[in-house]
């Protein structure tokens, strides 16, 4: 078969014809995409300007917030400052330099200790509350602090302890520290808290110094009552019970309980010598000190008055120990932390103190002398308001009554138009 030779060149250019069309299209088709390649990058330049201008509002509005928010916070402090050193003062009755002192007190040991200046106000209200002047309260403060801080309490049920043992022993303010170190040393050496063990000196401690028995002396059998598993308030009507007993009963099952020097009670120890001495069996011990003494009694007479001896001379070394252990248990962030707050809180108190809290009360007691003006005035004008409501209510039911005559009205005259045109 032959091959027509002009045919195929025909077709070959006819193919390369087609060849040019498709590289045209190809290139109409990429001017095409990178004219939308080029929109779009546009386009997403635009978009990332926009979320940088968003990012910029947003940050201006956030930045706005938090210092709406860090001013709201001061005001807060300081108003919660405030009123809980008017509560001090409305229990202490101090006026001038008297409050004035203590309330400076309470700014200063904000501002240095774990606690804050609101937290101390706090505790100085307890202090108050149990009856304490304004002098005892400013020398209790500092050891107040450093036993919550020791046992890790919250100043109020620190200073509840603190007012107890001092009523309960005749403890004066400078006294207080260490009477602070006996009450932290016994309840990091024995099986007690500090909770527990102030709860057993507030029932047992009044009883035990009328007895004579010395502020160390009742810590320690105490504390050797809660190694014998009898804390808290067991432990103080124990040795509440017991020392009546003693007093009551002693001499009837032959014991020599009297001082010949001070015609006082014997030292607790010696006590426990006589009865040891005196080689009473547990049904007599019982019998002694009855079926609530009794019990604690017998655990302590277990431990002997050597160990007694011991844990008193023990508390009678332990000065200093409240504040070494308080200041060891804040080392570190969470140390650093408490502290921070504590002395963010003071700052904020000291630039409300500026002036700005005063401005806000005067505000706040201008809106608050127009509101109740408005209120008297509604008040007064009640009457003339629900006279006024009625003739609405009825000129309302008056008007709609009126309406619905109107329409009855006007549908007689178009009924008598229209028949009118009909027979004309």
């Amino acid at each position: 078969m032959g091959i027509n030779v002009g045919d195929g060149v025909v077709r070959i250019i006819g193919d390369t014809a087609s060849v040019d069309r498709s590289v045209q299209g190809l290139g109409r088709k990429g001017k095409k995409a990178g004219k939308e390649a080029a929109s779009g990058f546009k386009a997403l330049g635009d978009h990332l300007k926009n979320i940088q201008r968003l990012a910029v509002v947003t940050g201006t509005i956030f930045l706005a917030w938090k210092a709406v928010s860090i001013f709201k916070n001061m005001i807060k402090a300081a108003s919660d400052f405030q009123r809980t050193m008017n509560r001090v003062r409305a229990l202490t009755q101090a006026t001038g330099s008297e409050f004035d002192k203590l309330r400076q007190k309470a700014a200063e040991l904000g501002r240095t200790t774990q606690f804050t200046a609101t937290q101390v106000g706090e505790g100085m209200a307890f202090l108050a509350q149990a009856g304490f002047s304004v002098n005892e309260i400013y020398g209790a403060m500092e050891d107040t602090l450093n036993l919550a801080a020791a046992a890790q309490l919250d100043l109020a049920t620190s200073a509840d302890i603190v007012s107890n043992v001092m009523a309960g022993f005749g403890i004066q303010s400078t006294e207080l520290g260490g009477a602070v170190d006996v009450l932290t040393k016994a309840f990091v050496s024995a099986n007690t808290d500090l909770q527990q063990l102030g709860n057993a000196m507030k029932l047992g401690g009044p009883v035990a110094k009328a007895f004579g028995l010395t502020f160390n002396e009742t810590a320690a059998a105490l504390s050797l009552m809660g190694n014998a598993g009898f804390q808290g308030t067991r432990a103080g009507t124990s040795l509440r019970g017991a020392l009546v007993r003693l007093g009551k009963d002693g001499k009837k099952f032959g014991l020599d309980i009297r001082d010949a020097a001070t015609g006082g009670l014997k030292p607790f120890a010696d006590l426990m010598d006589e009865v040891t001495r005196k080689g009473l069996d547990a049904d007599e011990i019982m019998k002694l000190f009855g079926q609530r003494a009794g019990p604690a009694m017998l655990a302590l007479l277990e431990q002997g008055s050597g160990a007694l001896r011991l844990f008193t001379a023990e508390l009678e070394n332990s000065g200093g120990i409240t504040k070494k252990i308080a200041d060891i248990q804040m080392e570190g962030l969470h140390g650093a932390i408490k502290r921070l707050q504590s002395a963010w809180e003071a700052l904020q108190i000291a630039l409300a103190d500026t002036g700005f809290l005063d401005n806000i009360t005067k505000a706040a007691n201008s809106i608050a002398k127009f509101t109740r003006e408005v209120a008297q005035s509604v008040d007064e004008q009640k009457r003339q308001l629900k006279l006024l409501a009625q003739i609405e209510a009825e000129a309302a039911q008056k008007g709609i009554l009126a309406y619905f005559i109107l329409l009855t009205v006007l549908d007689d005259v178009n009924t008598a138009v229209g028949e009118y045109v009909r027979t004309s």
